[in-house]
């Protein structure tokens, strides 16, 4: 990466500072210290239309602050380039290649905010390599973000269709560490999120999504089983009746009651 820096200007005789010589600069260099300390702690302005064009020195300090940045960059040190490029877009919020580089740094973290930097990048860089590569980034990023919506709606309609699923009668097998039990179990009817069943000392169950909970008493306790809807025949549970027996299910949707 190459960023452009202007020099100082030189006198024209003999090519040296001029007669102001390093005295010159102090008050200039403490202004540009103040600034960039105000810089590390605020988030880069968006580069917009109506923004004011950087001044040459702008121009020239962000250039160096972004040169200092992309080498911290490239050594791996995030946490450090994060620091210059904020603080060079600051200064110069149009700077395409610098967005790309900051989004990169935000995304690597997971921070919602690298799109934003990535879409500037793209539009204020969008024939150079940082703005090629910021495109991509976001066409990565909205498949992923298609497919998660799609898999959502997937199993949303998996959740509306495991409650017609359940109706019927189903045999339940549960293997205990102090035995095994069968029974035939029904489901007979939804009442919103409610079961009401039949079948042994069961006595109610709710849904929620593909998670069934089933509640049945003994003489000695209650107990409550939880078990994952597989499909429209197999729901697969733990049950655990809180003492030192411990047990797993499985129920099977019959073909006829």
């Amino acid at each position: 990466m190459h960023w452009i820096v202007s020099g100082l200007s030189k006198s024209r005789r003999s090519g040296r500072p001029g007669r102001l010589g390093a005295r010159k600069w102090l008050p200039v260099i403490g202004a540009c210290a103040a600034l960039a300390a105000a810089a590390a702690v605020a988030l880069p302005a968006p580069a917009t239309q109506s923004s004011a064009a950087p001044g040459a020195a702008q121009r020239k300090q962000a250039a160096a602050l972004f040169s200092s940045a992309f080498r911290l960059w490239q050594s791996g040190d995030f946490d450090s380039a994060e620091i210059g490029f904020a603080q060079g877009l600051q200064l110069d919020p149009a700077n395409g290649p610098a967005n790309f580089y900051y989004g990169d740094i935000l995304s690597r973290r997971d921070d919602a905010r690298a799109a934003d930097y990535m879409r500037r990048a793209a539009r204020l860089a969008p024939t150079a390599p940082e703005g090629l590569k910021a495109q991509a980034f976001l066409a990565k990023d909205q498949r992923a973000q298609s497919e998660a919506s799609a898999a959502a709606a997937a199993q949303s309609e998996r959740a509306k269709a495991a409650k017609t699923w359940l109706i019927g009668f189903w045999n339940m097998d549960l293997h205990c560490t102090g035995g095994s039990h069968v029974w035939k179990v029904g489901f007979l009817d939804l009442d919103g999120e409610q079961l009401k069943m039949s079948g042994g000392s069961f006595k109610s169950a709710e849904i929620d999504g593909l998670r069934l909970r089933i509640h049945w008493h003994s003489l000695l306790h209650t107990t409550e089983m939880s078990g994952d809807i597989q499909n429209e025949t197999t729901i697969v549970g733990v049950e655990d009746p809180g003492d030192s027996e411990h047990c797993r299910w499985t129920a099977h949707k019959l073909a006829t009651p």
